[in-house]
Parts: structure tokens; sequence; C-alpha cells
């Protein structure tokens, strides 16, 4: 976790102010669908999978578009910060996403499009544009949030939402294995035997089997959003035509893409460019580019906006294709259920059981103390003594409880989520109450299999990528103390509660248990969590910054099930849009 500097438009511009009314006139210089493709253009290359360095991804931009005159002042400006290269941030992804925001509502399409970034001045409203929108993203993102008013606690408090933003706004894609081996697995393999209607549903609503969506998508990624490079323009002609199954690749594309148009009225809905409610402080929902993350013009090219959302979409975009045809509880409640057995099969296969062996792992565990009181877990990992009881949750915030002003309602949300709420127990509301009754001997499991239990490390696993970010885990942190009632502080990160030793939870993401399934071949579980518990004993480094620190130890590897799934997909899209032993059908 390292402090980054930001360029702010002034360093480099010092005669331009960064408001909203310069940025509407910056933009209105620009042509819409040039701009929309650069941005598009500078968005890949800054966030999709890469082994280039975070100063050679500034640097691939700056030279794109700074003039002599703006590097030498880019140079002072880092001279004057104290700090390296590496640590400048010119170009990022929020900053971005927020220029396209504006670019819509702002802009039309000029003479020449096509061509209108040859020209230096272009360049220059570009990366002005581009500078005062890092500026207005960063006063929208973090407001006050990150004052001192009230203590450290309260600070942290009120950042919860803006680091998210934060995080959101900086990410880097995962694998592409990771993203569309997962989907596979989870609407291919698990939600049909949840729920047996879900494939005609998609069908329903889109006009495709599941597979032929993933197939889709693995063939545009592989070949349109190649590592180290611009995102590649393309069209039905350099596409859909050069399949054996067209009209399928151009359902599929009908179905993720839209027009600049189309995407204006997605973003601001019945809002006119010069409506007195447009405001820098506009909430931004990226709804509308989740959905449909491809851009489509008028003659035909198409680009991808942005590689996350679209690599998000082989993870989880069938799901939102179906909810406009399903009952919005269920589906949510099955896709749970369906993320429970994907995870539990992850760590079955991290923790096999082997001939004339137990494995210590246990899923479903459930029972009743003799008071009546219901319990239950979704997973175990039990060592007699060290005992790892596993929660597993796939729920998501919603954007409008993100914003600095609303941290009280995010706060609401996450107890509700994943803490208590009254008299409902989730995550680590649920392994406090657990651990609880094993201290009072009241449950120790059905068989009683928790009762040698000495050293408790309690783990919670989410779905959601973003609640890896700084501070979730310590606000859980606090929450699950508050329920577990023992302030007894052992050493950093670690509860004496009686007999028991018990760590303060982890929070892991989907991505993070993937990394792990492999990884723990070579390094005991309990022996990492004890190491990350040293590295951020109050949890406000997430679990994935600490896995990064160790991938760069050669100590992380790559998931073999994923990895072969994701070949799997990518040999089936050869054989059903290539012709690779077969013709369309």
């Amino acid at each position: 976790m390292s402090v980054g500097i930001y360029v702010t438009v002034s360093a480099i511009f010092p005669e331009m102010e960064s408001t909203l009314e310069t940025l509407r006139s910056t933009v209105r210089q620009l042509s819409r669908t040039d701009l929309l493709f650069w941005c598009a253009r500078v968005n890949s290359v800054l966030t999709a999978q890469s082994d280039l360095s975070h100063e050679q991804k500034q640097v691939f931009a700056v030279r794109k578009f700074f003039s002599e005159d703006e590097i030498i002042r880019l140079d002072r400006f880092c001279s004057a910060a104290g700090c390296p290269a590496s640590d400048v941030t010119i170009f990022f992804r929020g900053q971005i996403l927020e220029l396209l925001r504006w670019a819509v509502l702002y802009c039309d399409d000029q003479p020449g499009d096509g061509e209108t970034f040859d020209a230096p001045e272009t360049r220059r409203a570009f990366v002005q544009a581009a500078l005062i929108a890092s500026d207005l993203w960063s006063r929208r993102v973090y407001g006050d949030a990150l004052t001192l008013s009230g203590g450290v606690d309260a600070a942290r408090r009120r950042a919860l939402g803006p680091l998210r933003k934060a995080t959101e706004g900086n990410l880097k894609s995962a694998h592409l294995s990771q993203d569309l081996g997962r989907g596979w697995l989870l609407f291919r393999d698990h939600m049909p035997r949840v729920d047996a209607r879900f494939e005609l549903v998609f069908e329903s609503a889109t006009g495709l089997s599941t597979e032929d969506y993933f197939i889709c998508w693995s063939a545009l990624l592989t070949n349109y959003l190649k590592p180290n490079a611009e995102a590649t323009i393309f069209s039905d002609s350099t596409s859909a035509s050069k399949t054996i199954c067209p009209d399928l690749f151009r359902r599929f594309l009908a179905l993720e893409s839209q027009t600049p148009d189309e995407l204006r009225l997605a973003l601001w809905p019945g809002m006119a460019r010069d409506d007195n409610l447009v405001t820098a402080a506009q909430p931004y929902e990226y709804r509308p580019l989740r959905e449909r993350p491809i851009l489509r013009t008028a003659d035909g090219r198409m680009i991808i906006l942005d590689p996350i959302f679209a690599s998000e979409k082989c993870g989880i975009g069938p799901l939102f294709h179906a909810l406009p045809l399903s009952d919005a509880n269920r589906l949510f409640e099955d896709f749970g259920i369906a993320f429970e057995r994907y995870v539990s099969d992850s760590l079955g296969r991290a923790f096999p059981s082997a001939y004339g062996l137990v494995t210590p792992l246990t899923r479903n565990i459930s029972g009743r103390s003799a008071s009546g009181k219901q319990f239950q877990v979704d997973a175990c990992l039990n060592y007699f003594t060290d005992l790892l009881p596993i929660e597993i949750k796939a729920v998501w915030g919603r954007e409008s409880a993100l914003l600095p002003e609303n941290s009280d309602s995010l706060l609401a949300l996450l107890r509700e989520r994943f803490s208590v709420a009254g008299r409902s127990y989730k995550g680590v509301g649920q392994l406090a109450r657990l651990i609880t009754a094993i201290r009072e001997r009241s449950w120790l499991g059905p068989h009683g299999e928790f009762s040698d239990a000495r050293q408790i490390f309690p783990v919670l696993i989410v779905h959601d990528r973003l609640s890896g970010s700084p501070g979730f885990g310590h606000f859980l942190v606090e929450e699950f103390r508050k329920t577990l009632e023992c302030d007894i502080q052992a050493e950093p990160g670690i509860f004496q509660c009686g007999i028991l030793r018990v760590f303060a939870p982890f929070v892991l993401t989907a991505e993070d248990v993937e990394l792990l399934e492999v990884s723990l071949e070579h390094t005991g579980v309990r022996e990492l969590l004890a190491e990350y518990n040293n590295r951020s004993p109050d949890r406000m480094i997430p679990f994935s910054a600490f896995l990064a620190e160790l991938s760069r130890t050669g100590r992380v590897f790559a998931n073999r099930e994923l990895a072969a799934t994701s070949m799997h997909v990518l040999e089936r899209a050869m054989h059903r849009l290539f012709g690779v032993g077969r013709t369309c059908d």
C-alpha cells in the first residue's frame, strides 16, 4: 500500500481551472467519436492484463499526447513533489471513465472524425480535459471524507465508500482465465444444478445459450484486447463475417454494444447538456457501461470501452442478462448458492482427501445447541486445536451508498449483509456467534468436533472484488469484536477469549481463493494467514494487496482448474466460430 502523486491540470496548464465549465468548453473542441475511441485505447493500456509497469503505462500516454514543453512541466512537477516518476499518475481508469461521461454529454462529431487527433491542438485539448476530469473525479469521490474530524476511527468509517470508489478507479483486469473460467464453471456447472430453468431464462432474454455467450466473449477478448497494447478497433467485417456463424456473433455484438447516443441516454437519462441540474458532483452510475461495454458507431466500427467491465461480463454477465425475466430475490439467492458451491469446490481441490488420510475440510456444517440455537457454517478446516471456520457470501452494494455524504447508509448496508442487523447474523456476525458458542461450550459442532479448538482463524470469502478495498476488512474487524464481546487483545490482530486465541477475521475475495488454491501446495494456510496478520493486524491492507506482494517473491501460483477451463472454452470457440472440426449449426 503506497501513496501516489496525481498530476493536476494546473501543474501542466497553470492558466486553467478545474471546473465543470472549463471542462465543458474544452471537450466541445473535440470530436465525440474520436474522443471516445481514444478514451478506450488509453484505458486499455492502463487497465488490461499486462506486464507493463505503472511507469511504462504512463509513459505510453505521455508520449502520445504531451508536447515537449508539457513534458518539461511534468518533470518539474515530479521534482517539486520529491517523488520518483514511478509514483506519479497522470492517467488512470477513474479519470478516463469520468472524461467519457462528459464526452457523451457535451461532444458532437466534427468534420474529419477519425483523424482529428492527428492535430497537436486536439491532443493538447485531450490532455487538458483528462486532467480536469481527474480533479473532478477526485472531488466527487472523496468529498470531505478524508478529514480527521471526529478522530481516526470516524474518518475510517467515512472513507469506506470513497476508498472503494478509489480502488475501482485504479483497478487492473484479472487474468482472462480467472473471469472466463469462473464464469463458465458458475453458469455452465453450478447454476443449472441450483435452478434448472436458468438456461431457458437466459436464452429467452438474449437469444443465446450460455455456452455461445462465453464462446463469443472469449473470441472477442483474445482477438481485440491484446496485452501491452491499445484496444483494437473492429467491426462486423473484421469479426462476425470471419466466423462460420456470423448471425450468432452479430447477435452477441448487438447484445453487448451501444452507440454513443444510446450511451448518452443511459448515462444522462432525461437530461440535456445545458440542464441546470447537471453538476460536477452528479452521481455516476457505471451500470450502462457494465451492461454494454462495447461502443458501436454509425459506420459499424466498434471498440471495447473498458477492459474490466468487459472481462467481468465473462464472470457474471449471464446473471444480469437473466434478471429482467426473473424474480430478483430468488435469482440472487440461487446465485449465492452456486457461488458457495464454486468456492467449496475450490477448497476441496486445495484440501483433498487422500488415501488413508482424512481431509481437514468439512462443508455445510449445521446443528442446534441444547438451548435450540441454530448454527450453520459454510465450510471449516479442522486441525483439531486450530480451527478455520469459513463463511461465503455473494452480495453487491448499491452505488448510491458509496457517496461520501451517505456513509451512514453504507455502514447500515454493510452490517445488514456482512455483520449483525437486529436479530440477523451474517458473515463475521455468524463467525463471532459460532466462536462464542465454542468458547461457552454451548455448541461444539454436530459431533463435538470443535471441542479441542484452542486457536481460531475466522475467514469470510466474498464474491465482490471491490470488497477487498482498503478499510472494509478493518470495519468488519470492529463489527466482529463487538459481536464477539471479547476485548482482551493478546497481541495485534488477535483476541484472547477464555481458552481461545481468536484472530481478527480474514476477508478474501473469489480471486484471492483462486490464487491460493495451488499456492497452498507450497505454504500452509495457517502460516499464510498468520503472516498476513503480522503484515496488517488491523486489516486496513486488503488480503489481495498482501498476495500481490507475495507474488513478487514467486510464492503465488496460477489456478490450474481455471486455466484448464478457460482453454476448454477457447477450444470450443475455435470449433464453434472458426470451423475447426465442425460447421455452424
